[in-house]
């Protein structure tokens, strides 16, 4: 609500979440090389029981998927309106399905503003969360794949994800 109002260019929550909800509803073709990254890499044993049950039921992976349980949540925001993910019944709802959260955190949450951190990335400026978050790390991150001209090479070679991992580990 607080981006919606500071910075958007509509005050309609309804017309924002439409199109998500839509694609949630309805389904959507998965992108083929995701796909293939999933395939290869076996990623249905690394996710949760639900997002298995979303993009492998019975196992096998799925090149259409539908996701009828964020379409219900999409729809109740909308009815609701976006402030209603922070409070009740919504919250403890969520916090009971995900491990480690509290109702508390989510119905206790306030937003703290900072002023972004901007960096350039390709040309483009970048802006990210500043301290505590690690804006400055994702920063560094791009900076690094700038260097060793990650875009060369293709998402699905053995090299891309060696510079990835790499990357991953020096800034962390």
């Amino acid at each position: 609500e607080y981006l919606i109002a500071k910075f958007g260019s509509t005050g309609n929550e309804k017309a924002l979440i439409e199109p998500a909800r839509q694609l949630a509803a309805n389904g959507f073709k998965m992108d083929s090389i995701l796909f293939e990254i999933w395939k290869r890499y076996n990623f249905g044993g690394m996710l949760d029981k639900a997002a298995n049950d979303t993009f492998f039921p019975s196992g096998i992976m799925q090149t259409f998927v539908k996701q009828p349980a964020l379409a219900e949540t999409l729809k109740y925001l909308q009815d609701n309106g976006l402030g209603s993910f922070y409070q009740e019944p919504f919250a403890s709802k969520l916090a009971a399905s995900v491990n480690g959260l509290e109702t508390a955190d989510l119905t206790g949450y306030t937003i703290y503003v900072e002023d972004a951190v901007k960096g350039s990335f390709e040309g483009w400026d970048i802006y990210t969360s500043s301290p505590p978050m690690s804006g400055i790390t994702f920063l560094q991150m791009l900076n690094m794949m700038e260097s060793v001209q990650l875009q060369n090479y293709s998402v699905d070679s053995t090299e891309y994800y060696h510079y990835i991992s790499d990357i991953t580990n020096l800034a962390y």
